[in-house]
C-alpha cells in the first residue's frame, strides 16, 4: 500500500490528490456547511490554512481502513474551533480521533453578521480514502 501524506489545506476546501506518489494520498475536507441559512448580511467563516494538517492515522493505514467522518464543529467570534463532535462516524475510531483532534486546530475567518463577528455551528466531512493496493 502507498503510505499516507498530510493534507493540505486552501480557503473553503481541501483537494483530494489520488496520484501515484505516496505523499498525494490524504484526508481531504469538504466544504463547510454552517447551521444557519443567511440572509443577504451573513458572511460564512472561510477556513484558513491550518498550521497542522490532517493526517491519516498509521494503524487505520496499516489495517487499510478508510471512511468519511462528518463533524459538527463550532467556530468561535475569533475563529477557532472550540467544541467539536463526531456526527456520523467513519466506522473506525482511528480516523474519528484524528478527525477530531484535527478539527480543533483549525482556524477560520469568522462568520459575520453585517460587521459583527459571530460565532456558529457547521458542518464539516473529512474524507479518508481507502488505501490502494500497491500495483
Amino acid at each position: 500500500m502507498r503510505r499516507p501524506g498530510p493534507a493540505t489545506a486552501t480557503p473553503g476546501l481541501v483537494a483530494l490528490a489520488m496520484a501515484a506518489c505516496a505523499e498525494n494520498v490524504r484526508p481531504s475536507l469538504g466544504g463547510l456547511r454552517p447551521d444557519r441559512l443567511g440572509d443577504g448580511s451573513f458572511v460564512t467563516p472561510v477556513l484558513l490554512p491550518p498550521s497542522a494538517p490532517f493526517v491519516y492515522p498509521p494503524d487505520a493505514w496499516e489495517r487499510g481502513v478508510g471512511g468519511e467522518a462528518l463533524l459538527r464543529i463550532h467556530i468561535s467570534r475569533l475563529g477557532r474551533v472550540d467544541s467539536v463532535e463526531v456526527m456520523n462516524s467513519a466506522g473506525d475510531s482511528a480516523l474519528d480521533s484524528a478527525a477530531l483532534a484535527s478539527a480543533r486546530r483549525l482556524r477560520f475567518r469568522p462568520a459575520r453578521h453585517g460587521d459583527t463577528a459571530i460565532a456558529i455551528w457547521g458542518v464539516l466531512p473529512v474524507l479518508y480514502p481507502l488505501p490502494l493496493p500497491d500495483g
